[in-house]
């Protein structure tokens, strides 16, 4: 782990979501990781009719301050989940130097995601593991005309090299812990839908998203 300010990104984002907090629930959900999961929250929780928590942040796994984090979310009463929905991976491609991702970076992300997993099954029995969503480059212009008329996307291929090889990482950690892994970014690559930025998904997809997460959580 470091505490090394090259690692972070300019801004760090950190967003806790305790759902219906003050009512009594005999079933509660959470949809932990990026803003990509974030956005389908709302969605999720008027389906099922239960309430979905979240953690949301942008601190790299192998920062102090993400685990510090994580630790202070999880002191509340809200603390056992029927199910964690788990989607990581976008945030913090630099090295701890803040340099270039490097292969020996791929190993310690293994070893902070299998430690992830291991602190989340002491919150629920249930894990549901996500890949990270691809990143596209977003027009300088006419965005929105672009996304009607549905044209081509651009993706950063050099971006999306870390972001392959973490999914990688992720899939083969949720197999050998026993813990479901789906793997929803490939499910969007081939459904109509576009990016109203970067990494999210148009509103639309809200409910496809849903549709798909939702058979693993019921």
């Amino acid at each position: 782990m470091t505490n090394s300010l090259k690692s972070r990104e300019t801004v760090e984002w950190l967003n806790f979501w305790y759902d219906d907090a003050n009512v009594e629930s005999p079933r509660r959900i959470l949809f932990f990781g990026d803003s990509t999961l974030r956005e389908v929250r709302s969605t999720v929780k008027s389906r099922l009719g239960c309430p979905v928590d979240f953690f949301g942040s942008s601190s790299a796994l192998r920062d102090v301050m993400f685990w510090k984090q994580l630790e202070l979310f999880f002191d509340s009463q809200y603390s056992h989940y029927d199910v964690i929905v788990v989607q990581t991976g976008n945030h913090s491609r630099t090295g701890v130097d803040g340099g270039e991702w490097q292969p020996s970076d791929h190993d310690e992300y293994r070893a902070m995601f299998v430690q992830l997993l291991q602190r989340l099954r002491s919150y629920s029995e249930r894990l549901l593991v996500l890949p990270a969503f691809f990143i596209v480059r977003a027009p300088e212009h006419f965005g929105r005309i672009r996304r009607v008329l549905r044209l081509p996307e651009v993706f950063d291929d050099k971006e999306n090299d870390v972001i392959k090889q973490r999914n990688e990482i992720m899939h083969e950690a949720a197999d050998e812990a026993g813990i479901t892994y789906y793997d929803l970014t490939a499910v969007m690559l081939r459904s109509k839908y576009v990016h109203k930025d970067h990494i999210h998904y148009e509103n639309a997809a809200k409910e496809f998203i849903a549709d798909q997460i939702l058979p693993y959580i019921k």
